[in-house]
């Protein structure tokens, strides 16, 4: 147990026994992360206080198998909270999703889990993080459901076939004392009111920020020409969400993300240059990396049917962004992993083998070592789990390098049947 948060403990209490269970579980894998990448220890005091005074009460109820019946958040991890950490060759940031929740997703009253969001915001402006509502605000009409649609797929009976409701959830990246704020958005249930297909609402709202200035760049029509090529089927191939800084419009990312669930080489090829739109060299090189780890992880070929609720995560697709910006003529790819399934062992072998040969030694020596210090469970056997990673994304810059983010999960996990990449 790290001593920030062994400190820390002593003094923190909760009104309730949820509360209490998220930090039990989430803060000494917290201060573990924020310990081992070297924040100063004035941020880890920083970043343990925003997780147990402001974020672990918008978690909602604590997950357990004997609580089967509670909102279901697209988020990884363990039920509404998601831990995360980048590496680059320089260093390590680490990072939380999550969705913030209200009792009243679980009990009925707002099965989508829509009222709560605006609070959360709020708290994090009052907090000093850096946040610009106006993209958020802009975004939400466009790709989340009106009250009109609410009572359309209640009446159609649609919302019970879903997995997941949720509208948006909130991703943060702890950088130099600072509090870096995300919003991805899920617009399926909106689309399936409207029946229009995912990636014309997320196109569309796209075309709109920034006064239009993104939907002028090339990057968005580089996009919008991938997903309309006709090698590229929108059942195995589907645009899902949408993710974005909440930054001013005009220095924020866009994120669009899509699913694949074709796992073969050619296929990732294809996805990752755009269908060859991509061939500068950074791209190119980023792609000769990327094949590496492909051969590394040697994931089983083939189609994966998309899943069903209750699937087993082995059933999971690739995820892809490509990141868009203002003024930019090309997106940015990145590709996540799904490592669900995966021997834990095997994942960090495969890590560490790869940081050692690009310039990552001090990463290659620590990263199996402090796996199971991360998410701390007596018992586990790396050699025989396959519960510890949930996702690895990777992009490559010629600036940073290989850029690889690993998304956790906790071992008791109730919801690994719900994993979805809630990322950047």
């Amino acid at each position: 147990m790290s001593q920030p948060y062994h400190t820390l403990t002593k003094s923190l209490t909760f009104p309730n026994l949820d509360q209490y269970q998220w930090w039990q579980q989430a803060g000494p894998t917290l201060s573990k992360l924020l310990s081992t990448a070297n924040y100063p220890i004035d941020q880890q005091y920083q970043y343990l206080l925003l997780l147990g005074l402001h974020i672990i009460p918008m978690l909602g109820p604590y997950p357990s198998s004997q609580r089967p019946g509670l909102y279901k958040s697209p988020i990884g991890g363990i039920g509404t909270l998601e831990l995360s950490q980048n590496f680059t060759k320089d260093k390590n940031t680490v990072r939380m999703g999550f969705e913030p929740v209200h009792y009243m997703a679980t009990t009925g009253q707002d099965q989508c889990n829509q009222l709560i969001m605006n609070e959360a915001l709020t708290t994090f402006k009052r907090l000093g993080a850096t946040v610009d509502l106006s993209l958020y605000h802009s975004l939400v009409s466009g790709l989340t459901l009106s009250d009109t649609e609410l009572t359309i797929l209640r009446e159609k009976d649609e919302l019970k076939k879903q997995p997941t409701k949720s509208q948006h959830v909130l991703g943060i990246d702890m950088k130099g004392g600072d509090v870096l704020v995300k919003v991805y958005i899920y617009p399926q249930l909106k689309a399936i009111a409207q029946q229009v297909p995912v990636s014309e609402m997320i196109f569309s709202a796209l075309g709109k920020v920034d006064d239009g200035k993104l939907g002028e760049s090339g990057c968005l029509s580089v996009m919008k020409e991938f997903i309309a090529d006709e090698s590229v089927n929108p059942a195995r191939t589907p645009v899902t969400f949408l993710a974005c800084d909440l930054l001013e419009p005009s220095q924020a990312r866009f994120k669009v993300y899509i699913a694949e669930f074709q796992f073969d080489s050619e296929t990732l090829s294809r996805n990752w240059t755009l269908g060859g739109r991509l061939n500068d060299p950074e791209t190119l090189k980023g792609l000769e990396l990327l094949q590496e780890l492909w051969t590394a992880f040697n994931l089983p070929q083939g189609l994966r049917e998309p899943p069903k609720p209750g699937d087993s995560p082995v059933r999971l697709p690739f995820l892809y962004n490509f990141e868009m910006q203002s003024g930019r003529k090309f997106p940015k790819s990145k590709v996540y992993f799904p490592l669900a399934d995966v021997n834990d062992r095997d994942i960090a072998n495969v890590l560490t083998a790869f940081f050692d040969k690009h310039g990552c030694a001090g990463l290659a020596k620590s990263y199996t070592e402090n796996l199971l210090q991360y998410l701390y469970s007596p018992g586990v056997d790396l050699a025989e789990s396959v519960a510890l990673h949930a996702w690895l994304s990777f992009s490559y810059s010629e600036k940073t390098g290989p850029y690889m983010t690993v998304y956790y999960q906790w071992p008791d996990s109730f919801n690994q049947c719900h994993l979805t990449a809630a990322s950047s």
